[in-house]
């Protein structure tokens, strides 16, 4: 499942993504670039791979209410929750 820019609202605004065509293209587009390039770097170095990283953050999971981690950038709090789960799986540290 994935997002889709609603281009009559917003793009920082709830009602602008829904659950259907959201990828790191489309964030790159539309977000600080800077938590984008430094979730994604994070990311990379997490899983070690670039392709499962990307996957990582496109798809929902617990920790993030079932939302994919990429739809929580474009605020601080979004950006440091990211990061901080990020780090949580590094060191893994589940709870």
């Amino acid at each position: 499942m994935h997002f889709v820019r609603d281009r009559s609202v917003n793009p920082l605004s709830t009602q602008a993504i829904k659950y259907d065509d959201l990828s790191v293209a489309w964030v790159m587009q539309n977000l600080p670039r800077f938590q984008v390039e430094s979730v994604l770097r994070l990311a990379v170095s997490v899983f070690e791979n670039e392709e499962v990283a990307r996957e990582w953050l496109n798809q929902p999971n617990f920790a993030t209410d079932e939302k994919p981690p990429i739809a929580l950038l474009g605020t601080e709090e979004g950006f440091l929750r990211v990061q901080t789960l990020l780090h949580r799986i590094e060191y893994g540290v589940l709870a």
